[in-house]
């Protein structure tokens, strides 16, 4: 039976770690619906309803966690502060500007906080799509060939959508990429006859990937995030005519393309706004060791961990962590400028506690103005 006490670090790793499995299980039954495949239940969601159900006999609750599908979903669709587990009303709190911690919402489908939860760990790969990017990354590790990973990695985030009778298109003169031309074309599939709308298929104007025409009339990307900060779709959609075109998987969407809009985002600002300086600037470098590594004239070394997760309370208990810190001399964890005060303040106050030794927190803005002073200060001689 279940020991642990409501208020120890026991229950709430274990707590945490059945919620994460959990949205691992709703994400794979997500792709099985949409994929048209739904034999079998995944084994996460069954270890998790199990978890749950004992934490939930453990505690005495008068109202138990459902084992089955039907009774779970009015649970995914309720705010996780207003489940009855110990601690969730603490831990799952959020700030007005802040997306609800939601899990699935009846209309629309599995949330993007559903997803950011199901990203937590080393590598937050559980979709068939994305085990297979991760195994190319591991044959082009094995290989050493770091910068076609990257190029691969580039070219998905910048092409969420491709035309199978054109050829690749090669930036930064990497043309070993074409050697791996059948697997990277492989990580994309036929958009569905049904978004084409007399010929013409509308993609969503920040993630580039196909938009849905709701039973309203309205055009919707199915990225949360999309939906807040573009709004209103009808006007700002871009379009293509094309019956054969074909779109990222949706795994490698959410964990490939989203994540690096904002990477990217970041990695041409600081290329373009420091082009005449010695700035040494590397995107994914070691195979993503970090999302972008920084190395000034005198040898210091900046990294830099983007994060745009939708709930702060959920990303502070995740506890990013950067690897090798005798690697670098300042590590920073940055949010886009869109994120507010409260999110950020939220934020501190849950992951202060247990902060990397040398990590900063900080908004793209201000991590512009931080490399902008370590410059002036080696232009005026300065360390």
């Amino acid at each position: 039976m279940f020991h642990f006490e409501s208020d120890s670090s026991e229950y709430q790793n274990y707590f945490f770690d059945a919620i994460r499995l959990l949205a691992r299980g709703l994400c794979e039954i997500d792709d099985g619906r949409e994929n048209g495949n739904l034999a079998g239940l995944p084994a996460s969601w069954r270890i998790a309803s199990g978890r749950l159900q004992l934490i939930s006999l453990a505690n005495h609750l008068t109202v138990r966690f459902p084992l089955t599908l039907d009774e779970q979903i009015n649970w995914w669709s309720l705010p996780l502060n207003k489940w009855q587990f110990p601690q969730c009303e603490k831990w799952f709190s959020y700030e007005e500007d802040e997306s609800p911690p939601i899990l699935y919402d009846k209309q629309l489908g599995i949330t993007d906080y559903c997803v950011n939860i199901a990203q937590e760990g080393d590598d937050p790969i559980y979709e068939q799509d994305t085990r297979a990017f991760m195994a190319l990354r591991n044959k082009l590790k094995l290989a050493g060939k770091e910068s076609v990973y990257r190029e691969v990695r580039r070219f998905l985030i910048e092409h969420s959508t491709l035309d199978p009778n054109v050829s690749l298109s090669i930036d930064n003169n990497n043309e070993e990429l074409l050697n791996y031309e059948g697997e990277l074309r492989s990580f994309y599939e036929a958009v569905p006859s049904y978004y084409a709308i007399n010929g013409i298929i509308n993609l969503c104007p920040r993630c580039g990937w196909t938009l849905k025409k709701t039973k309203e009339g309205r055009f919707e990307c199915d990225t949360e995030k999309c939906r807040k900060l573009i709004g209103e779709f009808e006007t700002k959609k871009k379009h293509i005519q094309s019956r054969k075109l074909m779109r990222v998987k949706r795994g490698i969407r959410r964990y490939i393309v989203d994540p690096g809009l904002t990477e990217m985002s970041l990695y041409r600002t600081i290329v373009k706004r420091y082009l005449k300086t010695n700035l040494k600037v590397e995107l994914y470098p070691e195979f993503d060791k970090f999302d972008l590594r920084i190395q000034f004239e005198d040898g210091e070394v900046w990294v830099f961990d983007l994060k745009d997760w939708s709930c702060s309370a959920s990303l502070a208990q995740a506890s990013p962590h950067f690897l090798d810190p005798h690697s670098w001399k300042k590590a920073f964890l940055v949010f886009p400028d869109y994120k507010s005060d409260a999110y950020f303040d939220r934020f501190m106050y849950l992951y202060k506690p247990k902060a990397q030794k040398g990590v900063q927190v900080k908004s793209v803005a201000q991590t512009l103005k931080a490399i902008d002073k370590k410059i002036k200060l080696l232009r005026a001689g300065g360390q």
